[in-house]
């Protein structure tokens, strides 16, 4: 059973177009850059929503990969 933080972070991955299931695959394949790249491009999509939605104040986004553990700043 999915948890709302579950819910809330699978919400979060499909506008930011992060796949979970592949990250895991390119983890297993030992395929580090490939999943940063991913990650980083992922920060820059939401970054890029937010700014656009809250226009307030500056922030940032960022998915910070950590073996099987993501982090979002």
């Amino acid at each position: 059973t999915l948890t709302d933080a579950d819910r809330n972070f699978e919400k979060l991955c499909k506008v930011a177009g992060l796949d979970a299931q592949k990250l895991q695959e390119l983890l297993g394949a030992k395929e580090q850059e490939t999943r940063n790249q991913l990650a980083n491009r992922a920060s820059a999509v939401v970054t890029s929503e937010i700014r656009r939605l809250w226009k307030d104040r500056q922030l940032k986004i960022r998915f910070n990969l950590d073996a099987e553990h993501t982090d979002t700043f």
